[in-house]
């Protein structure tokens, strides 16, 4: 035959200290920020486009205009934000580059 005691006073008590140790642990997990990549943008034209990589990560990429011919500016990034590679591609004025 089993019975469970209801008239424990230091059942509640156990149950406020579990209640109130998983709430510090859930809010200290949430105060830790994970790696991130800030890439500081001064308009909307400066922007990136998000290009998603599957496994392998996300590719950046963004288009300057200049006097001579206009450039692509490429960035490859791992799945942990690490950035893999980056350069610019120039491309002659004659052609429209066209972003999706």
């Amino acid at each position: 035959m089993f019975f469970t005691s209801t008239k424990l006073k230091s059942g509640k008590t156990c149950v406020a200290l579990m209640l109130l140790l998983l709430a510090f642990f859930v809010s200290r997990a949430q105060l830790v920020a994970n790696n991130r990549l800030e890439i500081p943008v001064q308009s909307d034209y400066e922007s990136f486009y998000i290009l998603p990589l599957d496994s392998s990560g996300l590719a950046l990429y963004r288009t300057y205009v200049a006097p001579k011919e206009n450039l692509i500016e490429l960035q490859r990034l791992d799945t942990a934000f690490h950035q893999v590679w980056k350069g610019f591609l120039p491309f002659s004025k004659q052609y429209n580059f066209v972003l999706c």
